[in-house]
């Protein structure tokens, strides 16, 4: 099993990871008997507080459009080796709320916003009008929308008050205050069993899970009724309601990864060619091949959208090889491309230093983006996502989470990749190991679309991904022996 959990963040002499690696994540199955690691990067179960005394408030992990608590997505260890001093030690942590509704306000509002900016961008009649006015109310709009997706960001110096500065860092002993922890999500457990007042919640809806489906019911020692010392067994049903709560655990490791990079002479070739020779006679067999690969899968998506609109299928004489590279679904054919190339089976993308390797699945719906130095570094930012809340900051792409991590956590949820955005100066609070909001941009995959994903080492899976009214409304998957 891999245990590097740690995000390396060390660029190389010139400042940024080599133009031709990509740092991506993998999952591996949870090492429940190992020794757990003191700074995890991890799926599911319950967080990990990297600074236990200032775990953030339960309703700060409330969604205000359902009043339910989000549910615990992943945290990442991705230390700064360099600068600021203060980010030695810093984890990234992101939370989501389940429910459908709130899953497709976010995304409607996020592209609501995307559509403004393209059309202020586009638009002559406003041509004459202050940017910064729109960015001031794009921000204050986009703030609303943190309801249903929330990133962390926590950090400490080198030397702080909780771990030793050592090559294996362990625990201070401390005197500040430790937080009770709700049992279920391991939120902050503000209420309290009513009748035992031994056991923690974060919300009255964990507290009623834990009484029916975990079995407080049976072994509270505070009810006026007997009890049993018996746990209770839980049924399926109990099982499956758990699951929506406190998703699979998985250890999340790093690999940087390094493609081979196309010569951008070939991938300009674009002469006709004919389904035999499927490109022109420029062009190396490997991007012939796999450009011919695209073109057929542009047809195949397009005809289908005719389809569903009563329109005939058009033949591929019809549609020129040529126009295959403006396809409105250029995107998406680049994230299968690209993902092909560096791990089919990864689950996140770190981009903070090197923007190119980020990928997008949807060209309907990218945020608009913009390449700023900061720190003698180039950053991508978007007018899309608010400045940093706690200091002015522009936020900057920093992680994205690819639609892999729904396969491998068997979540049915409807979102196709969530790209996290961070505070540039990666801030520090005015009290030490305080945790800071950061922003989570969605994306949703915009037309059908077949996509491969692993199912372990010695099977090949497909899923078959089915957009209706601009959600993924259903995922199917089958296997094959290798």
């Amino acid at each position: 099993m891999n245990t590097s959990t740690t995000i390396d963040t060390t660029p190389d002499k010139e400042g940024q990871v080599p133009g031709n690696a990509v740092i991506v994540g993998f999952v591996d199955d949870f090492a429940e008997n190992e020794e757990k690691d003191l700074f995890p990067s991890k799926t599911g179960g319950k967080p990990e507080w990297l600074c236990m005394p200032h775990v953030p408030a339960s309703a700060l992990l409330m969604c205000p459009e359902c009043d339910n608590p989000m549910c615990f997505l992943m945290q990442l260890y991705a230390p700064f080796d360099d600068k600021p001093e203060e980010a030695y030690h810093r984890t990234l942590y992101v939370f989501y709320c389940r429910e459908k509704t709130c899953q497709t306000k976010q995304f409607e509002a996020q592209t609501a916003i995307h559509t403004q900016l393209q059309s202020h961008k586009h638009s002559l009649d406003n041509k004459s009008q202050n940017i910064e006015d729109d960015n001031t109310a794009t921000s204050n709009e986009a703030d609303e929308m943190l309801c249903t997706m929330r990133a962390l960001r926590c950090q400490l110096p080198r030397d702080n008050q909780y771990y030793t500065d050592t090559d294996t860092p362990a625990h201070k002993p401390h005197s500040l205050l430790v937080p009770k922890l709700c049992i279920v999500c391991g939120a902050r457990g503000d209420k309290v069993c009513g009748s035992c007042h031994d056991i923690n919640y974060c919300s009255r809806a964990h507290q009623r899970l834990h009484w029916k489906r975990y079995g407080h019911s049976n072994t509270c020692t505070g009810k006026e009724t007997p009890t049993t010392s018996t746990p209770k067994v839980q049924s399926p049903e109990d099982k499956q309601v758990i699951a929506r709560t406190v998703l699979r655990e998985m250890d999340i490791y790093s690999d940087e990864v390094v493609r081979a990079e196309a010569d951008e002479s070939d991938l300009d070739s674009s002469d006709e060619s004919d389904e035999d020779e499927g490109a022109s006679e420029g062009v190396s067999a490997r991007v012939k091949s796999k450009r011919w690969e695209d073109y057929l899968l542009m047809v195949a998506e397009l005809n289908a959208k005719r389809a569903r609109e009563g329109m005939d299928p058009l033949d591929k004489e019809e549609i020129p090889f040529d126009d295959a590279k403006v396809y409105k679904d250029r995107a998406f054919l680049a994230f299968q491309r690209e993902v092909k190339a560096t791990g089919a089976d990864q689950v996140l993308r770190y981009v903070l230093e090197n923007h190119t390797n980020t990928v997008w699945v949807n060209a309907d719906t990218m945020p608009p983006c913009t390449v700023t130095a900061i720190d003698g570094r180039d950053k991508l930012l978007s007018d899309a996502v608010p400045n940093c809340q706690r200091c002015g900051a522009a936020r900057v792409l920093e992680l994205q989470i690819l639609p892999q991590m729904l396969y491998h956590l068997r979540l049915d949820d409807e979102w196709g990749l969530l790209s996290v955005y961070t505070c540039s100066q990666s801030c520090a609070p005015e009290t030490q190991g305080e945790y800071s909001l950061e922003y989570v941009f969605r994306q949703d995959i915009g037309t059908t679309a077949t996509y491969e994903l692993p199912m372990g080492d010695a099977k090949v899976g497909s899923a078959k991904v089915a957009n209706r009214g601009g959600n993924i409304a259903s995922i199917s998957e089958s296997s094959t022996e290798a």
